[in-house]
């Protein structure tokens, strides 16, 4: 097996990772692991700077092909049926980003508030 797919077996099962669902519009919801990370970033409105942070999180690709744009992250759910209940939910925002190992996929993920989850029709 290869040593980076080693290390990262070993980085997505201990503490600091968390199981989730990838949800799409074309597939059941499918269970997976992430490594979730806030990092700070400085962000300029007019002449005021501000910390913000945004929601990122490390996917493997042996997980998920490619993360979609729009698709969803949902962490703390069960599974009724095949729709996560309860939970955390993320929408994906933007492109995944694959790192050079081609091993993991990052991508930023906005909350969603219950109002706005999806009503998943397969």
């Amino acid at each position: 097996m290869d040593p980076f797919a080693i290390g990262l077996s070993a980085i997505f099962a201990a503490p600091g990772s968390t199981a989730a669902f990838y949800v799409d519009d074309f597939t059941l919801p499918q269970p997976i692991r992430v490594v979730r990370s806030q990092p700070n970033r400085d962000q300029r409105f007019g002449s005021v700077m501000a910390v913000v942070s945004d929601d990122t999180f490390s996917i493997r690709r042996s997980d998920v092909a490619e993360p979609a744009d729009g698709s969803f992250i949902v962490l703390g759910a069960a599974l009724t049926g095949n729709d996560p209940v309860g939970g955390e939910w993320f929408q994906i925002d933007g492109p995944a980003m694959l790192d050079t190992e081609g091993l993991t996929w990052s991508v930023v993920a906005k909350p969603v508030q219950p109002q706005e989850r999806p009503g998943i029709v397969r």
